[in-house]
């Protein structure tokens, strides 16, 4: 038997930026799925934006990733914010129809 001292290398381990980069890409992305739920998609959509944020603040790997989940972060929180409006409007309308028939 060789004595040779077998040691495990670490992993290689992924820059913290591009983690939160591909995260805030992955929450946009789920935020404009989850438009029409209304309340679900503004928080992704708030979330996907505030890592962007930081990323890109900081120089952080994974800038690419960052600009495309602040995008569909925004698009997800303004569909969130037009789908709770819609909810809204057809609550009042329903209200509205139910009370006049009385």
């Amino acid at each position: 038997m060789d004595n040779q001292n077998y040691y495990q290398q670490p992993a290689p381990q992924q820059p913290e930026g591009k983690g939160k980069a591909i995260t805030s890409m992955v929450l946009g992305i789920c935020s404009i799925c989850f438009m029409c739920g209304g309340p679900l998609a503004i928080v992704l959509g708030i979330i996907a934006m505030n890592f962007a944020k930081k990323v890109m603040e900081q120089n952080m790997d994974g800038q690419q990733f960052a600009k495309v989940g602040k995008i569909t972060g925004l698009i997800g929180l303004i569909a969130g914010i037009l789908g709770c409006v819609f909810w809204l409007i057809m609550l009042i309308v329903t209200i509205a129809g139910v009370a006049s028939s009385f």
